[in-house]
């Protein structure tokens, strides 16, 4: 619904969003760097060794964990 005349929509409608997202924006962008502060300093690095295969043979490999997320269980390199 429309409030006012058609000459000046913008204000009634179009104003008040983009302040809404610019408030939005301004509460995300700090705690963006703050998360990723944090996953970079709390998150875990181990050696996951697998069970030996029919020749003996035992791999291992480096995994990352933070949090409840581990690199394998989840494909995270997109959200750092």
């Amino acid at each position: 619904m429309l409030v006012g005349s058609l000459s000046n929509w913008y204000t009634t409608t179009f104003n008040p969003a983009v302040e809404l997202i610019d408030h939005f924006v301004g509460q995300v962008e700090p705690q963006i760097v703050d998360a990723i502060k944090k996953y970079q300093t709390d998150k875990r690095t181990y050696v996951e060794v697998d069970e030996p295969d029919e020749d003996g043979q035992q791999f291992g490999q480096q995994v990352e964990r933070y949090g409840n997320l581990e690199q394998h269980g989840l494909g995270y390199e997109g959200f750092v």
